[in-house]
């Protein structure tokens, strides 16, 4: 059992067939299979099922896969940990969805630390078309949630478009309350969106303009668009419930924001805006990073999302 083994069969996980498997890898379609053959013997699983259509993970491929990718991952962090800070040079460009802003603390700290003669480019706006923006190596990580060119959410990243690209999916996001503590609210255990139509609503900036409109049928005129650094300053004096999004545990988020209180927050009079609710967000990249920075920068990231809980496969 070989490292270049047990990246190949990673590979195929990717791909709906050997053959396009193979092709990606630039080794021979036979080569591959007598890999994955002798592989699967050695261990005595079947990882692939193999049909007219083309391969198919099985469930104990899918546990051992998740062992090979953690096997790899951390021969990855020895490699890089070995290497000098100053060997690695370059640009990392990430997207991060409005509701992973918490995480550019930790990012930025471990970046400068690590790979001081690099450049981290955050990319503040989501792109409408992260997969097309990662194939074309504009966008080398995405932390967010993905849309539909209609402007839903999509919940589905199986389309030819994202073959080649690793996603992987994160906590859902929910919707939250967050609240002075000495608003009556503060008191319950979770909210309404009824529970709000006499309160003054400050909207982050993951709800689009469609949420926004439904909010003002039964609300007071929300606010949106607004800095954190001002939301928080209208808490502080009792001015207002902030509606935000995480996908962190509520205690986690809680630890964050002490002072306040902060709410599970449910959809009990807006059908058409359920989605805004709890929806999916990923993490879209590169199925093979294409430098040592590149892999590197994976490695700390993929530590990070371990730390906070956000990796649900």
């Amino acid at each position: 059992m070989q490292l270049n083994q047990l990246q190949q069969i990673l590979t195929l996980e990717n791909y709906s067939s050997i053959s396009e498997a193979a092709r990606r890898l630039y080794i021979s379609q036979p080569a591959l299979s007598a890999t994955l053959n002798d592989f699967e013997s050695e261990i005595g699983v079947i990882l692939f099922k193999r049909t007219r259509a083309g391969i198919q993970l099985t469930a104990e491929g899918r546990v051992i896969l998740e062992s090979i990718r953690k096997i790899l991952k951390e021969v990855n962090f020895i490699e890089n940990y070995a290497r000098q800070p100053e060997a690695y040079t370059g640009e990392i460009s990430l997207v991060v969805g409005y509701s992973f802003e918490f995480l550019y603390p930790p990012i930025i700290h471990f970046f400068k630390e690590q790979f001081p003669q690099a450049v981290l480019k955050p990319l503040y706006d989501v792109p409408p078309n992260i997969a097309s923006g990662v194939n074309q190596g504009l966008i080398d990580f995405a932390i967010a949630t993905v849309y539909n060119p209609d402007g839903t959410i999509s919940q589905d990243l199986s389309d030819k478009a994202y073959q080649g690209l690793t996603v992987r999916k994160l906590r859902e996001i929910q919707t939250i309350a967050i609240l002075h503590r000495d608003n009556p609210l503060a008191q319950r255990p979770s909210l309404n969106l009824s529970d709000l139509s006499d309160e003054q609503l400050i909207l982050g900036r993951q709800f689009d303009i469609h949420y926004f409109t439904a909010l003002k049928r039964f609300s007071k005129y929300p606010i949106q668009n607004i800095n954190r650094s001002t939301i928080y300053d209208l808490l502080d004096r009792n001015y207002g419930v902030f509606i935000d999004a995480t996908p962190l545990p509520l205690d986690q988020y809680q630890a964050i924001l002490a002072k306040y209180a902060i709410k599970p927050l449910y959809n009990d009079i807006l059908p058409q805006a359920d989605a805004y609710f709890h929806w999916p967000a990923y993490l879209i990249y590169k199925s093979h990073p294409p430098t040592h920075l590149h892999q590197a920068f994976l490695d700390n990231l993929e530590r990070i999302f371990d730390h906070y809980k956000l990796f649900i496969d």
